[in-house]
């Protein structure tokens, strides 16, 4: 996810969350919804620490700590990574 630009962090989480989504639709009438939800919010998770990651040059455990809530991400109190 190289889209990040210096101030715009909030986008990895506006796009990522349009991601999850369209792929929570397209596998909401497919068979083991529970079990594809589920690996798509680990996935989305992972790649969104990642990204956060290389966008401020700290380490996972730094980012976690400053962006985690629970198990979901934030940036700037407003934005957050969407759940299937």
């Amino acid at each position: 996810m190289t889209f990040l630009t210096k101030g715009a962090t909030h986008h990895l989480l506006i796009r990522g969350s349009a991601v999850v989504t369209g792929w929570a639709n397209y596998y909401r009438i497919a068979h083991g919804f529970k079990r594809a939800a589920n690996a798509l919010d680990f996935h989305a998770y992972w790649i969104g620490v990642k990204a956060l990651c290389r966008r401020y040059d700290v380490s996972t455990a730094q980012c976690i700590r400053k962006h985690g809530q629970g198990d979901n991400l934030n940036v700037g109190g407003s934005y957050t990574l969407k759940r299937a």
